[in-house]
């Protein structure tokens, strides 16, 4: 950390401390011996920062089953709460992409000043799985009821003789 750095984080604390907020010891803990453990504050920062990082970054997972049968490679997705419309498919050459769609609209009233108030998000959860041979869209064949996106992908490995 470059001494500015740590110079304004240090005088934030101070006007925070005067201001009646925080106690400097409750973000910097203290050793066992006595005197602020500074290196474990700032780990302990990073952690809390990074907890969730993955899932903040890429959106929750989608839960799959994978199934690989003598003819074909069967994938099962639990796909609770979402419609066939914010569903997507995309295929690689060796590989399917699921991606769901989530837009969300929370619409409020005031009664009292009349004014209305919108709220959008809008977010997407991807998951990409690799299947063991190629395929083309052609042997794909999908279908969602009742939650459930089944993708079954017709076809299957080629072994090579060795001569």
């Amino acid at each position: 950390m470059s001494q500015i750095t740590f110079l304004s984080l240090l005088s934030y604390y101070r006007a925070v401390k005067r201001d009646g907020g925080l106690m400097m010891s409750e973000h910097f803990p203290r050793k066992p011996g006595g005197g602020h453990d500074f290196m474990a504050s700032i780990d302990q920062f990073f952690q809390s920062a990074f907890r969730n990082f993955s899932t903040q970054l890429f959106g929750p997972s989608i839960p799959v089953r994978i199934k690989e049968e003598p003819d074909r490679f069967v994938i099962e997705a639990e796909l609770t709460g979402i419609k066939k419309e914010q569903i997507e498919l995309e295929s690689l050459r060796q590989a399917l992409i699921i991606r769901v769609h989530h837009n969300s609209e929370v619409t409020t009233i005031d009664d009292e000043t009349k004014l209305i108030t919108k709220q959008h998000a809008s977010s997407k959860s991807e998951r990409a799985i690799p299947v063991p041979f190629p395929f083309n869209e052609e042997d794909i064949h999908a279908h969602y009821e009742n939650g459930l996106l089944r993708i079954v992908i017709k076809g299957k490995r080629k072994t090579i003789s060795i001569k």
